[in-house]
């Protein structure tokens, strides 16, 4: 007598393949070069501070800004971030090439391995989410419902309630 293998929730695979598109799209970095030596020089371009919340435990936020759908959650960020937990919260900011339109996709890399962590039926164990806290749909977050306008002369801020399961 064999038990029935566990249902899988119906969002399931929405879910997980946003927050792997997101974790695919992150470029890793090396150890030495997590911390960028001090300068006296400031950053070109426009900038966007992402602040996010509920985070469980230690490790980084690796988080990626696109500038258009058609780059969204995909391979080619325009700006990757990569920002250490503390307290529940990580803060990182992007500099991007040129004003305009961005999105954002993270995930918390609990553990430090450079990759979403997932469990059974691949629902990720670590931590994702999207500027303007979009998600949880039938489909992945589009790149219209996440966006932020980024200008020349502000600093944006963006704050994102981290999501864990579905």
């Amino acid at each position: 007598m064999h038990a029935a293998p566990p249902r899988l929730h119906p969002w399931a695979p929405v879910i997980v393949g946003a927050a792997i598109a997101c974790a695919a799209s992150i470029t890793p970095i090396r150890a030495q070069d997590a911390t960028p030596p001090p300068t006296t020089a400031t950053p070109t371009g426009p900038r966007l501070e992402l602040v996010v919340e509920g985070l469980r435990g230690e490790g980084h936020v690796r988080a990626g800004a696109y500038a258009d759908a058609g780059s969204w959650l995909g391979q080619h960020a325009a700006s990757n971030c990569i920002s250490p937990v503390r307290d529940g919260r990580s803060r990182c900011v992007f500099t991007l090439p040129r004003p305009g339109t961005y999105a954002i996709g993270l995930y918390h890399d609990a553990d430090d391995d450079r990759q979403l962590d997932t469990g059974v039926f691949g629902i990720p164990t670590e931590g994702y989410g999207f500027s303007r806290n979009v998600g949880g749909g039938l489909s992945a977050p589009s790149f219209a419902s996440a966006a932020l306008e980024v200008t020349a002369d502000v600093l944006v801020r963006t704050v994102v309630r981290i999501r864990y399961g579905l």
